[in-house]
């Protein structure tokens, strides 16, 4: 039976007929649902309200001897009750849609992965889940996206940065819908904010290693080492795609980038019988 085919009504009770809602009520036993209020009706019972919600195939003949009663209020009717499940339709029908997108735009990431990169076998196979630290309760996050005007937590994990010193700084990676963090990972301060339109490119090699490049316009790049960068690269071609932003999405095993103001570095990725051997090697010129 679909969600509107009901009636929703309250019966004023007087002495007067209320031994004549009884007597309905025997009649139509099997027709109601819900029944709120007095458990008895006698002619001794004085005033009251009973609440029916009438179901069933005999419902409209149900409904009709009610209301013929008088002192009768429709809580609810057919059309409202249509119009609220035809509005529910259409959110599911949306998140459908917004998922299946989602989904779509996975495969073609994993696909152009499988196509430039050489990965490991449990990487196509890894489950994404986003909001890895679940921050979003965290005063020090509240504020920071509320700040910036941020509104949904796309992705945050723990990663590896490479500073400009060449040492490694674990720090947590927080994406949002507007802009992508970096932030300490155990008071999630602030220490570096760079807008999604702000990111150019997103640069990795072609082997099976965790390093990549996020390029910054007018700002030195960033440099992190995390095992769930497909998952990274997705999600912020995704928000970036919602922005009308493109960003270009390189496989190089020899490429420049910006460590800090002024300073150029050379990264060479190449396989070795141990595995992938990464070498960082400082020069002073403008980035490829």
């Amino acid at each position: 039976m679909s969600e509107e085919d009901h009636h929703l009504v309250a019966v004023h009770l007087e002495k007067t007929n209320s031994l004549k809602l009884q007597q309905i009520l025997t009649k139509y036993p099997c027709t109601i649902k819900t029944r709120l209020g007095l458990n008895e009706v006698s002619t001794e019972l004085g005033k009251g309200i009973v609440i029916l919600e009438l179901i069933g195939e005999k419902r409209d003949t149900l409904f009709k001897e009610i209301t013929e009663m008088g002192e009768v209020e429709i809580f609810s009717s057919k059309k409202k009750k249509k119009k609220k499940k035809t509005n529910q339709m259409t959110n599911e029908t949306k998140k459908t849609e917004e998922t299946n997108k989602s989904e779509d735009r996975l495969v073609q990431i994993n696909k152009l992965f499988d196509q430039n990169k050489s990965r490991r076998r449990s990487s196509a196979m890894k489950e994404y889940y986003g909001n890895y630290l679940r921050i979003d309760n965290k005063k020090a996050v509240k504020n920071l996206m509320q700040k910036n005007k941020d509104t949904k937590v796309i992705f945050c994990d723990t990663v590896a940065k490479i500073n400009k010193r060449n040492k490694v700084q674990e720090r947590a990676l927080l994406i949002t819908d507007l802009n992508v963090y970096n932030l300490n990972p155990s008071s999630f301060q602030i220490l570096r904010k760079i807008s999604i339109v702000q990111l150019s490119s997103i640069t990795l090699s072609t082997f099976e290693d965790n390093f990549f490049v996020l390029g910054v316009d007018e700002e030195y790049d960033y440099l992190i080492v995390s095992s769930r960068k497909t998952e990274i690269v997705c999600c912020l071609l995704e928000c970036a795609k919602k922005l009308n932003k493109t960003i270009d999405v390189r496989f190089k095993n020899n490429f420049d980038y910006q460590a800090s103001e002024g300073v150029i570095r050379e990264l060479r990725f190449r396989s070795t019988d141990e595995g992938v051997s990464t070498e960082v090697y400082q020069r002073r010129k403008k980035k490829n």
